[in-house]
């Protein structure tokens, strides 16, 4: 380090000098291990907070708000982690499921808030194939 203060310039040379002190930076990135809030589920039937009937040649919506993460409440910044997508998936397994119609479609957001339609009038061979 050096200054040029009035005076004439004066210098520091910590790798000389024998009170140097060393510390290591870590940057660690906060949004790998965050974790989410619940997941807020309207528009479902009284059995339970994520289950909604329908029946085969109706349709039906469920709306969810987007979680937050504890990275985002602990700072205070909205979406820090950035944005957020949503897929379809056939089971819990997390792997993607390929429908044969677009039967079910997450949509939005629109203000944090998502909809899944399910609309079994966009293939009436549900019943037989994937029920």
């Amino acid at each position: 380090m050096s200054s040029n203060a009035s005076g004439g310039a004066t210098s520091f040379a910590p790798a000389n000098a024998a009170d140097k002190v060393e510390f290591t930076i870590t940057i660690i990135n906060p949004c790998t291990t965050t974790t989410l809030a619940d997941l807020t589920v309207g528009t479902t039937d009284s059995s339970s907070p994520y289950s909604k009937a329908v029946t085969d040649g109706g349709s039906t919506t469920v709306t969810f708000t987007r979680p937050v993460t504890a990275v985002e409440t602990s700072s205070g910044i909205a979406k820090v982690c950035g944005d957020t997508s949503y897929t379809i998936h056939s089971d819990n397994s997390g792997t993607n499921f390929s429908y044969t119609s677009t039967w079910a479609v997450i949509s939005g957001p629109v203000s944090d808030t998502y909809t899944l339609t399910i609309d079994t009038t966009a293939d009436l061979s549900l019943i037989a194939n994937e029920a």
